[in-house]
């Protein structure tokens, strides 16, 4: 029989931080008071110190509340006060929507990280179009990086929703400009651009309305389609009455697109949505359609054909194009065959236009595609012979493709996705059955 052994209680703590909390409210064997708001909230001097940092160094750092027992306690809200030490001493809280501004303040303050976590997590997912401005700049406040740029996202790719919206339209001068600079705003056109920039200055038109010109010159003046300028801005209140708008209009339209900014002339992102490519309708008839669904109106769009007809192709998108590789048709002369295709074209939304790019070394369908650290890479697929463990790489920078790592097994039809910097694949084989083999490949540069 062993001489010694130790022993670890996995809940001791729990259940004495329990008891601690029990004495508190009943406010026993309490060290210090916290004065919050008028409020008085007794406490344990050491629990408080294993929570909070802060208070830590305020109770041990020699400042003069470290021998106090009445500590009045600033930019803290008392309405939260009593959750807050009941996160001190067990690690719960409620949070809500109405409250959860008021803890992430005070968790700052207090250094409660933890807290500040669970406070932004709870904020982003509550993000929509009518707070993720508010929620953008109460994050950059209290210096919260991840939940600012989530909310900032959720501007740029709800763009459209949120100009609708109050926060937009008090927005400050320069953050609205800033946000005009934005390469990722998610519009379906120009146009729209410029209603939202004249939503803003006719809510204050005559506070606003010397800012008009700074304004419109973040606006891509060359992208604003011919029927909308004669519809719609030369007639308007913040272009008729402002002269300097007028020769703002007058330089940049009448100016050749080489000789202005390159982002005047470059589109915007589109707003989400999804794709429909090619396929087929029959035995024989493949098709070269692309449809799209819009998210925000919920319809389908038929748009321009591919060059070639086809099914069974790879597709992703990458840098705000739509990339189509491989594929398939089926063929009825002389006799019924399978046609494998090493075509790849991309589609460019902002213009509606397909464009031809180099062909994949390998003629085959079932490929799976998935863009990663500025490449796409095509794994795999199949022809009427065998599937393939072939990986090959584009560039668009170059209209190249290269041969890189080939996987340790062969597939067609795989699920891929990219994750930390690997794209791991699931298997599909050639009776159509899946399985859940997992190889992950690593992005090679050359």
């Amino acid at each position: 029989m062993a001489a010694h052994r130790r022993f670890n209680i996995p809940l001791h703590s729990n259940d004495a931080l329990k008891t601690m909390n029990d004495l508190r409210r009943k406010g026993e064997l309490c060290d210090v008071v916290l004065h919050v708001d008028g409020r008085q909230f007794p406490a344990h001097r050491i629990v408080l110190a294993g929570a909070s940092s802060y208070l830590r160094a305020m109770f041990t750092n020699g400042m003069l509340e470290s021998g106090m027992k009445d500590i009045k306690l600033q930019g803290v809200e008392a309405s939260v006060m009593e959750g807050l030490l009941d996160f001190a001493y067990t690690g719960a809280i409620d949070v809500t929507v109405e409250n959860v501004q008021a803890l992430l303040s005070a968790a700052s303050l207090l250094n409660l990280q933890s807290l500040r976590s669970v406070c932004c997590g709870f904020l982003q997912t509550h993000l929509d179009a009518t707070n993720c401005l508010g929620i953008r700049a109460f994050a950059d406040l209290y210096s919260c990086s991840e939940l600012e740029e989530a909310a900032y996202r959720f501007v740029r790719q709800h763009f459209l929703d949120v100009a609708k919206g109050e926060e937009f339209l008090q927005l400050p001068k320069q953050a609205l400009r800033n946000l005009l600079r934005e390469d990722l705003l998610q519009v379906r056109s120009e146009n729209q651009v410029f209603e939202a920039v004249e939503a803003w200055i006719l809510h204050d038109f005559c506070r606003r309305k010397d800012y008009a010109v700074e304004l419109l010159s973040n606006v891509r003046l060359p992208l604003l389609t011919l029927e909308f300028l004669e519809a719609r801005v030369f007639p308007s209140k913040i272009i008729k009455n402002n002269a300097d708008c007028q020769l703002l209009l007058a330089k940049v339209l009448n100016e050749s697109a080489r000789n202005l900014p390159r982002y005047m002339t470059l589109p915007r992102a589109q707003p989400q949505a999804v794709y429909v490519i090619g396929g087929r309708n029959g035995v024989d008839c493949q098709l070269s359609s692309l449809e799209r669904y819009d998210t925000l109106t919920n319809q389908w769009i038929m748009l321009q054909n591919m060059k070639y007809p086809r099914t069974a192709v790879g597709a992703c998108s990458l840098n705000g194009l739509l990339y189509v590789v491989g594929g398939e048709c089926a063929v009825s002369a002389p006799h019924d065959d399978t046609m494998y295709v090493r075509h790849v074209e991309c589609y460019d939304p902002a213009v509606n236009q397909w464009i031809s790019l180099a062909d994949i070394a390998i003629q085959r369908s079932f490929i799976a595609v998935t863009a990663m650290n500025g490449y796409l890479y095509a794994l795999g697929g199949e022809d009427r012979t065998c599937s393939y463990n072939y990986v090959e790489r584009y560039d668009p920078k170059t209209d190249h493709w290269s041969t890189v790592q080939c996987m340790r097994r062969k597939r067609s039809g795989a699920g891929v996705a990219v994750c930390d910097g690997l794209c791991p694949n699931f298997k599909r084989n050639l009776k159509n059955q899946f399985n859940t083999a997992i190889e992950p490949c690593q992005s090679s540069h050359h």
